[in-house]
């Protein structure tokens, strides 16, 4: 089951209901929120072997549209063609239906956003 810090994980996102099936079905263990965007939430999360990783979820409201699902899609057709170093590797994804993540590296740092103010 997810475990979820409320400190970094608004109650919204505790009871998403496609985070709790994704924790359950692939042995993600979610930490918290990481952050979020025009099309998805980012969470950090364990794999079933311990590693630290990051799950991007589409957001609610767009998670049915199949256009966002296959720009999502693309997204990850590119990501996968670009194989560099600074570049995170994309470890696991489901791009078919309404609950679909990615599941990439996980690197610690500043946001690119917080990055980029300083």
């Amino acid at each position: 089951m997810a475990t979820m810090p409320q400190s970094r994980t608004s109650r919204r996102d505790a009871r998403d209901p496609r985070l709790i099936a994704l924790a359950e079905e692939s042995g993600y263990e979610i930490l918290g929120r990481i952050g979020a965007g025009g099309m998805g939430i980012v969470y950090r999360a364990h794999d079933a072997d311990g590693n630290d990783v990051a799950i991007k979820l589409l957001r609610h409201e767009i998670a049915d549209d199949p256009r966002a699902r296959e720009r999502l899609s693309r997204e990850v057709a590119a990501q996968k063609l670009v194989r560099n170093d600074n570049i995170v590797r994309i470890l696991d994804a489901e791009l078919d239906s309404s609950d679909a993540f990615v599941v990439t590296e996980f690197i610690p740092g500043p946001t690119l956003e917080d990055a980029v103010r300083s």
